[in-house]
């Protein structure tokens, strides 16, 4: 489960990109998003980490086609970077 908890800590290195209008290409955040969603539904939704994956592969989808507030970006990040760290323990 650590290659899972890397995938988290760099989509919170995406996410803090993104909220600081830094975002990578387009197709780098569709791989990224798709990446989220599909983890999120190895937990079949059972989980607040499957929650919190899906709610970022949902947001890197989005912010391709609309501009979302750079906070909600910052918590994301925040909340994605501490679940990954804790898979590690």
């Amino acid at each position: 489960m650590k290659i899972l908890g890397g995938l988290d800590i760099l989509g919170a290195l995406i996410l803090i990109l993104v909220g600081a209008g830094i975002a990578p290409g387009k197709t780098f955040l569709i791989v990224f998003g798709a990446i989220f969603i599909l983890k999120s539904l190895i937990g079949f939704l059972q989980d607040v980490g499957s929650w919190i994956d899906i709610s970022c592969g949902i947001f890197l989808l989005i912010s391709i086609l609309i501009h979302i507030p750079s906070f909600v970006a910052f918590i994301l990040a925040f909340v994605l970077a501490q679940k990954g760290i804790f898979s590690f323990m």
